[in-house]
């Protein structure tokens, strides 16, 4: 650093008791600059005491001084620090180990030594420019409101035009950009036309204007800039962001690709501006742009699993290329093996990732063993992960493994998806079977309510949510009011979407009737009578169907029941067959035939004993 000090002259009175060849050899290397010859003749004088003590002080600085032009900082500071047990009312020693400490990036001691230095000094120009080097430590520091105090005492110094610009870099700091723009705008004036930072205060004034929602004014200041240096990056970059703020990425693409032609080549901002030119790519649809970015930024990552995974992502969720996408997914996992351990920590959540796709690919294949394999390894660092709990669940749910798919419905409910990865498809069937696995374990509406509610967002179509959605709607009265034609429209639409698979359809219809207002008798019996109709082994519509004729048309209920034994009677059911006789029991002796409905009762027992029901009425 360059301060303004006096040079300690070294004024030595010889006496006959000492020899001053030392002293006077260290004096000529000192003004020679032969500094580690400095060292030598005067830590032997020090040894020798052949100086007088009046003069230690200065021999104690010399040495520090020599060792600090030395660059052995612990060496000086050491010294520095004796002479100042020598004499602490001097300058020269606190303030060359401060600037030791500053350049070291010690600034809490740079600060102290700064201070003492500047309350012991009596001159003006001295204590001007350690009072200066105390507002760049505050800076340092980030002490940025005590930094400004201590700037503005130089904004209108001649000797210390830059000042004005370290006062409006501190308010740009705190985000101060009115303030900011305002000494940005002095600094201006005060620079010569050429100054080369001209056009970074330029830059920086748009900034400040975008950063107050001032777009316009922001690109005027970075056109300035631009027009004083076409080639400056950090221009463009603003501009980049100004333009992908108006969601004009053509132009945004435009200046991040100039500002990142224009980077150094050891730029760190290569990683950062490919990814925004991707993003852009990505925002404007241009999906395989993006992908050709995103691989170019890989080239300047320092973890390129995260590239990786987002080409296979784009690869597979917006491109299409399965083929691309798993070769993509392949090298990652196989790179991964042979990364360090510290890298493999970093990059965890990206290899989740690129083996959720993998196993998603290998279960469109039909792959499931290689789709096992790639959820598990994902699920063995993220237990939670929603793609990778739910391509575990299709599997252990296509196999009518109960107990797999309720542990990863159980998991998958305290994650995010990836829309990039699950289509909404699969989130509603994730929703839907994990509403439905609720319902068979018998919880309450109330509590598969939420997951009904989000399968019917991703799919109204979902199979398990368009029989569970009736259910939710029945156990909230209001609900029930307000959503009931809703529900009855959705109702019809899966009746004709899955027209092929007669059994669920039989089953909206029951659906269907369980919702129609009750009053409406006539349509209650004919979505039921259709239910059997379609799907007549189906045996849950006829419960309501018996019930139905048992409160409007005993006489059709008898014939209908006859229909319900003999398919009960193919599938061996025998306890379900007694529960039809005892039906018709009762429609028997409701239409006043009394003997054939004792005889349906005592056949009731035949096919179960136990059948309570059946033992009442045939007593009667």
């Amino acid at each position: 650093m360059q301060r303004l000090i006096f040079l300690l002259v070294l004024f030595f009175t010889f006496s006959k008791a000492y020899t001053q060849s030392n002293i006077d050899k260290g004096n000529e290397c000192f003004e020679k600059k032969n500094y580690q010859c400095v060292i030598d003749n005067y830590i032997i004088a020090l040894d020798q005491k052949t100086y007088k003590e009046s003069s230690l002080y200065v021999v104690e600085y010399r040495i520090g001084n020599s060792y600090n032009n030395l660059k052995q900082d612990d060496k000086a500071i050491e010294f520095y620090k004796r002479s100042i047990v020598t004499n602490s009312s001097q300058v020269s020693s606190f303030w060359d180990m401060a600037d030791i400490y500053y350049d070291n990036g010690d600034f809490k001691n740079a600060l102290t030594n700064y201070k003492t230095a500047l309350s012991n000094s009596n001159d003006t120009i001295n204590k001007s420019e350690i009072n200066w080097w105390i507002a760049n430590t505050y800076f340092k520091l980030k002490e940025h409101d005590l930094a400004i105090t201590e700037f503005k005492k130089y904004t209108d110094s001649t000797n210390y035009v830059k000042a004005t610009g370290f006062v409006a870099d501190e308010y740009y700091l705190l985000k101060k950009y009115d303030s900011a723009i305002n000494y940005y705008k002095i600094y201006l004036t005060r620079l010569p036309k050429n100054d080369s930072l001209i056009k970074i205060i330029n830059c920086f004034i748009g900034k400040s204007y975008r950063q107050l929602n001032l777009p316009d004014e922001a690109m005027k200041y970075q056109d300035v800039a631009i027009a004083l240096n076409p080639v400056y990056t950090e221009a463009r970059w603003e501009k980049g962001i100004l333009y992908a703020n108006k969601k004009d990425y053509v132009k945004a693409v435009e200046q991040y690709k100039k500002a990142f032609e224009n980077l150094r080549p050891d730029s760190a901002d290569h990683y950062i501006l490919a990814g925004n030119i991707a993003t852009c790519y990505q925002f404007n649809n241009n999906y395989a742009e993006a992908v050709l970015w995103q691989q170019k930024r890989m080239a300047y990552s320092k973890n390129r699993y995260t590239e990786y995974a987002k080409i296979a992502q784009l690869q597979y969720g917006k491109l299409k290329q399965i083929k691309e996408a798993e070769k993509t997914c392949k090298e990652a996992i196989t790179n991964y093996a042979l990364e360090s351990s510290a890298l493999k920590s970093s990059a965890s959540s990206y290899y989740v990732k690129l083996n959720n796709i993998a196993g998603v690919i290998a279960l469109e294949k039909k792959d499931t063993v290689t789709a096992v394999e790639n959820f598990e390894r994902s699920l063995a660092f993220d237990k939670d992960n929603f793609e990778a709990n739910a391509g575990a669940a299709e599997i252990a749910w296509a196999r009518g493994k109960a107990d797999d798919y309720k542990k990863y419905f159980s998991n998958i409910l305290k994650s995010d998806y990836d829309t990039l990865i699950s289509s909404p498809k699969i989130i509603a069937n994730v929703y839907g079977r994990a509403a439905y696995t609720d319902a068979t374990d018998n919880k309450q509406p109330s509590y598969y309510k939420y997951n009904v509610t989000q399968a019917l967002y991703f799919d109204s179509l979902q199979k398990e949510t368009l029989l569970l959605w009736p259910r939710v709607l029945l156990n909230d009265s209001y609900s029930l009011s307000t959503k009931r034609k809703a529900c009855l429209n959705l109702l019809e639409r899966g009746i004709k979407y899955y027209a092929a698979e007669p059994v669920f359809v039989s089953n909206l219809y029951n659906a269907k009737a369980v919702m129609l207002e009750t009053t409406d008798t006539a349509a209650v019996g004919i979505a039921l009578e259709t239910a059997v109709k379609i799907a007549p082994e189906n045996i849950e519509p006829w419960n309501n169907l018996l019930k139905y004729y048992s409160s409007y048309d005993n006489a059709k209920g008898s014939v209908m029941v006859e229909k319900l034994i003999t398919v009960l009677k193919k599938k061996k059911d025998a306890a379900t067959t007694a529960v039809a006789y005892v039906y018709k029991g009762d429609f028997l002796w409701r239409t006043d035939k009394k003997e054939d409905a004792k005889k349906a009762w005592q056949e009731a027992l035949v096919w179960d004993s136990n059948n309570a029901t059946a033992k009442e009425r045939a007593k009667m």
